[in-house]
């Protein structure tokens, strides 16, 4: 991916997806579906056998249908998926993740059997899904990840992290780096195929295995795990138990039915794993998450995005909203 007038391009075997930032051109083809995007005055259209999109610009509107799939997107500049400085939006199904970052950030898609480079000024990244290996490259740090035994190593300057999750080993964060990738103050990233999430905001890191539902937090000297496996919660912090503070930010875990609130600010998530729902205050803004469809809804200000899939979820971030 190069920026500016340059170009994104992502190939799989059955996918294809063009992307021209600002005033350029994206375009995803595949067997079953073809998605144009113009932007500008332009429209975007996106069409399939059991896909029907369609994006318009400015006060514009972006719907995807699919038989399993919705996606409906408003926003004032965003492109698809995508993009618009101080937001993001990533969606991660059992075999498809895609990620796109903010400001100058990137973004990664990848599927069962896609293979994607993306160059983006000095940063390099790659994925290869058929055996779920990522190299990330960018100034002095590189990142990889080989899923097969969910083997991730991370090097930036003389440092290095080794994940093994065979038998779901999380070891994290360096310095300010965390796992896939990391850009400005915040980060977030999500690999669906083995349902890990990787949120990185300042000094906050969140991670989220839901295999064994493993729940990491960290935030300065603040650490909390969870695994729901057996549901342990163990929580290292001077005097801290399932129930973090700090600032105007607050953190309770429950685990009988594994509920989680975060409040910061005017914003509060809170995770039901009943239902696993998930709901997103902030400001004007809502985001509604229930898994027995899956469906997110997001609405902020005259912006509307909704996904309903059975196994496609939505992370949207904006600022100090997380939520996946």
């Amino acid at each position: 991916m190069v920026w500016g007038n340059e170009v994104i391009k992502m190939c799989s075997s059955d996918i294809v997806i063009f992307a021209e930032k600002w005033h350029e051109l994206i375009k995803m083809s595949s067997s079953d579906i073809v998605i144009s995007v113009e932007k500008g005055n332009e429209l975007i259209n996106m069409s399939s056998s059991d896909i029907v999109i369609s994006v318009e610009k400015g006060n514009e509107l972006i719907k995807m249908s699919s038989s399993d799939n919705v996606i409906s997107v408003e926003k004032c500049d965003i492109v698809i998926f995508a993009e618009k400085w101080h937001e993001l939006i990533k969606m991660s199904s059992s075999d498809i993740v895609i990620s796109v970052e903010k400001g100058n950030e990137l973004i990664k898609m990848s599927s069962s059997d896609n293979v994607i480079s993306v160059e983006k000024g000095n940063e390099l990244i790659k994925m290869s899904s058929s055996d779920n290996v990522i190299s990330v490259e960018k100034g002095n740090e590189v990142i990889k990840t080989s899923s097969s035994d969910i083997v991730i190593s991370l090097e930036k300057g003389n440092e290095l992290i080794k994940m093994n999750s065979s038998d779901l080993v999380i070891s994290v964060e360096i310095c300010d780096i965390v796992i896939f990738a990391e850009k400005g103050n915040e980060l977030i990233n999500m690999s669906s195929s083995d349902n890990v999430i990787f949120a990185e905001k300042w000094h906050e890191l969140i991670k989220m295995s839901s295999s064994d539902i493993v729940i990491s937090v960290e935030k300065g000297n603040e650490l909390i795990n969870m695994s729901s496996s057996d549901i342990v919660i163990s929580v290292e912090k001077c005097d801290i138990v399932i129930s973090v503070e700090k600032g105007n930010e607050l953190i309770k875990m429950s685990s009988s039915d594994i509920v989680i609130s975060v409040e910061k600010g005017n914003e509060l998530i809170k995770m039901s794993s009943s239902d696993l729902v998930k709901s997103v205050e902030k400001g004007n803004e809502l985001i509604n998450m229930s898994s027995s469809d899956i469906f997110i809804s997001v609405e902020k200000g005259n912006e509307l995005i909704k996904t309903s899939s059975s196994d496609i979820v939505v992370s949207v971030e904006k600022w100090y909203e997380l939520m996946k």
